[in-house]
């Protein structure tokens, strides 16, 4: 006799087996979170940073570097790629994955960002970082 003729001979024994699973279903699909509009945890984001009348060599030598410098020390960070043009450093960031508390990962960013800025040289705009940006894949 195989086991699974003998597996077939107990039918209360699959029967029970067939309601526990579908109780257990039920009970794990109305028990779950649900939300109309959930929340996704925002992981890609742009730092803009205006040097006027500097041309791309220079803003990226004198900005670019310093904040790429600092930003490799964001254990959070993923992915940096920075695009230096005549008059603005442009940097698209990207979180790791594993990252969901996401606030305070930006809030590192932000220190760095800061650190980095006090390295510019005169001339050099604000910082400005939008951590509100939904990734194209």
């Amino acid at each position: 006799m195989s086991v699974l003729q003998g597996l077939l001979e107990r039918r209360r024994l699959i029967l029970a087996s067939a309601l526990l699973l579908a109780l257990a279903g039920l009970v794990s699909w109305n028990t779950m979170p649900r939300e109309e509009d959930p929340q996704f945890p925002e992981r890609s984001g742009v730092i803009l940073v205006p040097f006027p009348g500097a041309d791309a060599e220079t803003v990226e030598r004198l900005v670019l570097d310093p904040l790429e410098e600092h930003l490799a020390e964001v254990e959070e960070l993923a992915e940096i790629s920075a695009t230096a043009r005549a008059g603005i450093a442009v940097l698209d960031l990207d979180l790791a994955d594993e990252i969901y508390a996401t606030d305070a990962a930006w809030d590192e960013v932000t220190d760095a960002v800061d650190a980095a800025r006090r390295e510019f040289p005169q001339g050099v705009g604000e910082p400005v970082l939008d951590d509100d940006v939904i990734a194209q894949e």
